[in-house]
């Protein structure tokens, strides 16, 4: 996992490219002075405009995690929580969907939160089981753009 500003993720993640194309594809959004949705897709970025009100973690939460994409998360509008645990440590629940690219785990005691707060971006790789939209202390809208990378 990468979490970190926009503006130090163009300088990190050169050798890239299609990584480079999503983080690029960012900063022009954070740059522009009206957010408005650009859901059109481009050869290597095709980003997913998220709304929704964060919550606390339940019992049936699970983390996820993707075996050919990169989760690229950007919130440009209010702050949540995503739990971080390397899938290693995890036990899965089910089997592999391969048609979505997912997979389900068990949320254990112990994972790493990261707390993603507007202009700050989150890059969760393969091995990253994660669950997102988590609320910091009270619920809080939320407006995200999540870019899948392949790998």
């Amino acid at each position: 996992m990468i979490v970190g500003p926009v503006e130090s993720m163009k300088r990190i993640l050169p050798k890239h490219p299609e990584l480079a194309d999503a983080i690029r594809y960012l900063s022009e959004f954070e740059r522009s002075e009206v957010k408005v949705p650009d859901t059109v897709c481009v050869p290597s970025v095709c980003p997913d405009f998220q709304y929704f009100t964060t919550k606390p973690l339940s019992p049936e939460d699970k983390l996820e995690a993707h075996r050919r994409n990169i989760d690229v998360h950007y919130i440009y509008g209010g702050a949540e929580v995503i739990l971080v645990k390397n899938i290693r440590d995890l036990t899965q629940i089910g089997d592999y969907d391969a048609d979505g690219d997912y997979a389900f785990y068990e949320v254990p005691e112990s994972t790493h939160e990261i707390t993603l707060e507007e202009g700050e971006v989150a890059i969760l790789l393969p091995e990253d089981g994660h669950k997102a939209r988590i609320a910091v202390t009270d619920p809080l809208d939320v407006k995200k753009i999540v870019i899948k990378v392949g790998v």
